[in-house]
């Protein structure tokens, strides 16, 4: 008996192995370029590889439990361009102006989908969907963090006495936002990099 083409043939018959990190990767750039809600299980199988649906349950339990972990993912790779916000060694001027210059940058970057899959990619139609909160609330605690800063910059003379902390953050929490449709649009990272500099304007140079 030829024990080559015994092999081969025992090897045929074997379940093909799907590995859980690429296929995790493959499905953040799934979600960030579709959305939650327009993503099927299908499509997310078919991008993988054609994964049988056992081995895509098996592997991450649900459609919803797979975006959870896309989106903690996301935030432990791309997402690191918020890291300036918590970092201590930074002065709050400098905090914010790496953090929308970084998030620039990586949403511009054509190696992988446009903007910001913390924004584009969420699910819009319940706000009360147990998903639509959890990216809402990875939002929030930006949101946050970025009135952390203009307070530490009243605080510090930086901002003068008596500004509008909500305010000012509102204004750079919105922009940071809305850096994914103009990503999505075509405007370039030099012009947003313009708006980000004037944003910043009035906080002077320390």
């Amino acid at each position: 008996m030829d024990s080559t083409n015994d092999a081969a043939r025992r090897g045929r018959g074997r379940p093909r192995k799907f590995e859980r990190e690429p296929a995790l990767e493959i499905a953040v750039r799934v979600f960030w370029q579709r959305g939650y809600e327009a993503t099927g299980v299908a499509e997310l199988r078919a991008a993988m590889g054609a994964m049988p649906s056992a081995s895509f349950y098996q592997l991450f339990g649900s459609k919803a439990e797979l975006f959870a972990e896309a989106i903690a993912h996301y935030r432990a790779t791309y997402g690191r361009v918020l890291d300036p916000l918590t970092d201590a060694s930074l002065d709050p001027r400098e905090a914010v102006r790496q953090t929308l210059s970084r998030s620039i940058a990586m949403q511009t970057d054509k190696e992988h989908p446009l903007g910001c899959m913390m924004v584009l990619a969420a699910p819009t139609s319940e706000t009360d969907d147990p998903v639509y909160q959890m990216v809402a609330e990875r939002r929030n605690v930006t949101r946050s963090r970025v009135l952390e800063r203009v307070r530490q910059a009243i605080a510090e003379g930086v901002l003068p006495p008596g500004t509008d902390a909500e305010a000012i953050a509102g204004l750079i929490y919105g922009y940071l936002m809305g850096i994914s449709t103009q990503a999505r649009d075509g405007v370039s990272a030099e012009k947003m990099q313009r708006s980000a500099d004037a944003l910043l304007a009035p906080w002077g140079q320390q």
